[in-house]
């Protein structure tokens, strides 16, 4: 088989023709070069807008960065024409194997963006020997094509959710929606104010606006009169989870009160009710013996707190209703029961629930939160540690579409490469890398200075001795020949890696006989 066509089977590039293949560069700095060709008489698309047309403006050489071949980087080179576009101007010919305004193969980019997923951008541009911001812009086109190429993220909503997250210092938000039904975030902008909702809800237009059925959202003041104002169709369910924490609120608020006023009457008896801050937190089924024990006490020396402790708990209790009759007789016990309980804190939060009296139900009754929002809300914040913080604001929210957003990336069957390359490094044993040995990243990475130890000479066999092994030792490495051997067809016995075919496996020290004359 000739050069070019395994390089043309390798390479997997649609509507080109490999003509060479050279290798270019010092030693130790080489790359392989593929000049690739297109069909003459073809039809010249827009990269921009996709006008089609065969008379051409003029053309020229680019060359563009593929997959590495053998740890190797390869480079395709070929012409490239221009054309004049009525409505774009003049703009270069659309290829099929690459996006527009880059100088990266689409697999390319497709691998990089696979990466970034699950590591860092320097963990990415290191390991494919690019720059830190070309792995952002990256990111970019690649949620720009998918958010053009696939349908509306913004149609067949029914039921979504609203939340904010801080992704900086200084107080700053971003106001993100997700689809319940689907799972992902289908639109995120910075800030949290009623303007902001308000252009969610403008992109969504009040023909789609009147077909969502249900919204959860906290209790921010802000956002249940935008939503009823846009959504008229919709039910706003309130946030359980915001719901319980108002009331743990005001119980940790009346623990204090009292905790500063034992401060002087009884320290002893301060000190005490001090460390019941986390007790308090637990609910009446899941206490032990010892804790049941604490809250009976509580009761006997603390009737305000223990009043407040029981106020929690029943508000949990709630959320247990059956159906909407039961779960409104409930809430409004609750309420009356919080109102006659004297306690301030709890007075407030029975007034704030009143007013949203109707918001809890239907969360009690759809079944609503937003537990799913508040997950993505640490994915949010771990991409932006992760990263160190973002220089651009574009760059985080790409990276929310990519990695919240579902964006569809073809760079999955990249992990077979990986795990290929580790089973290779396993028949060393992990200790070999650990004292000394190959790492598997210098593998992945073509470190030159990490590949010492795997590197065979002509005629020797790429098998790794564990440290404190002897050379003779053969028992040890067939066994670890057999843990990465692949079945062979045909019933011929399975071959280790770095076993040559039809060689017969002999000790080392076993002792030759003298040939007979």
């Amino acid at each position: 088989m000739r050069v070019t066509t395994v390089f043309k089977r390798l390479l997997r590039l649609d509507g080109v023709r490999v003509v060479a293949v050279e290798l270019d560069g010092e030693p130790g700095k080489e790359r392989v070069v593929v000049d690739l060709v297109r069909p003459a008489r073809r039809w010249l698309v827009c990269s921009r807008c996709g006008f089609r047309t065969r008379v051409g403006y003029d053309r020229s050489v680019r060359t563009l960065r593929h997959l590495d071949v053998l740890r190797t980087p390869c480079l395709v080179r070929l012409e490239v024409r221009r054309l004049a576009c009525p409505d774009c101007g003049v703009v270069a010919e659309r290829l099929p194997f690459a996006r527009t305004g880059s100088r990266f193969t689409r697999a390319f980019e497709d691998s990089c963006v696979w990466l970034v997923r699950d590591a860092p951008k320097t963990v990415v541009s290191r390991l494919m020997r690019i720059d830190w911001a070309t792995v952002g812009r990256m990111i970019e086109r690649v949620v720009a094509e998918a958010s053009a190429s696939s349908a509306d993220a913004l149609a067949d909503l029914r039921r979504i959710g609203i939340d904010e997250v801080s992704y900086r210092k200084g107080r700053r938000y971003l106001l993100c929606v997700v689809c319940h039904d689907t799972g992902r975030i289908v639109w995120a902008a910075p800030g949290k104010s009623r303007a902001v909702l308000r252009s969610f809800f403008d992109q969504l237009g009040s023909e789609r606006c009147a077909l969502i059925e249900a919204v959860s959202a906290d209790l921010h003041g802000a956002w249940p009169d935008v939503i009823r104002e846009r959504c008229p169709n919709a039910l706003v369910c309130a946030d359980p989870f915001h719901v319980i924490k108002l009331a743990g609120e005001a119980l940790d608020r009346l623990r204090r009160q009292d905790w500063q006023r034992l401060r002087k009457e009884n320290p002893e008896r301060a000190v005490w009710l001090k460390g019941t801050r986390f007790l308090l937190r637990r609910r009446a089924d899941s206490l032990s013996e010892s804790e049941r024990t604490l809250v009976d006490e509580l009761a006997d020396t603390n009737e305000r707190v223990y009043r407040g402790w029981l106020l929690v708990d029943q508000l949990r209790a709630v959320y247990q209703a059956a159906d909407a009759e039961q779960a409104l007789l409930l809430l409004d016990e609750w309420v009356r029961a919080a109102r006659a309980s004297v306690l301030v804190p709890f007075i407030k939060v029975a007034a704030t629930l009143a007013q949203h009296r109707d918001a809890i139900v239907n969360a009690i009754m759809l079944g609503l939160s937003n537990a799913r929002l508040e997950a993505m809300n640490s994915t949010v914040r771990l991409i932006s540690h992760r990263s160190r913080g973002f220089r651009r604001l574009e760059s985080l929210l790409a990276m929310i579409q990519l990695v919240c957003g579902k964006v569809p990336v073809a760079g999955g069957d990249g992990s077979v490469e990986i795990r290929t390359c580790l089973c290779q490094l396993r028949v060393g044993s992990a200790k070999t890398s650990r004292a000394g040995g190959v790492s598997p990243w210098s593998v992945l990475t073509g470190d030159r200075a990490g590949d010492e130890g795997l590197a065979a000479q002509p005629g020797q066999e790429l098998v790794s001795v564990a440290p404190g092994a002897e050379a003779g030792d053969g028992r040890e490495q067939s066994e670890r020949r057999d843990e990465c051997a692949e079945p062979e067809p045909d019933g011929v016995p399975a071959r280790g890696i770095g076993e040559c075919r039809g060689r017969k496996e002999r000790r080392p020290d076993a002792i030759r006989e003298p040939r007979r004359p």
